[in-house]
């Protein structure tokens, strides 16, 4: 009965110790759900008044797209000017030792 009084003792404290890691990620994932439910009360707030709700589409519909693209043209340049031997293998044991087969053959 003792040891199993301080198993979870060590747990308790270990959860205690690591906090300063994990409350700022739990603190930053409730905001970002509430910001993602707005539209609907948040997560647990009331549905809002239908005046309300126009406001904050409105407010949404200003705001910039929280997704990223970043086009990677670089992969693409490298590609194209990496020597032709490098692209296309013209034998090898994936396709077969008599080279690439072509359709219909």
């Amino acid at each position: 009965m003792l040891a199993l009084s301080n198993v979870y003792a060590l747990k308790l404290l270990l959860l205690m110790l690591s906090a300063p890691v994990w409350i700022p990620f739990v603190k930053e994932l409730w905001r970002e759900f509430n910001l993602a439910m707005r539209e609907d009360g948040g997560l647990f707030g009331p549905i809002p008044h239908p005046r309300k709700a126009k406001e904050i589409r409105e407010q949404i519909a200003k705001e910039p797209s929280p997704q990223i693209h970043i086009p990677k043209g670089h992969l693409k340049l490298r590609q194209r000017n990496a020597p032709a031997a490098t692209q296309r293998p013209t034998s090898g044991p994936q396709l077969g030792q008599r080279g690439p087969r072509r359709m219909g053959r």
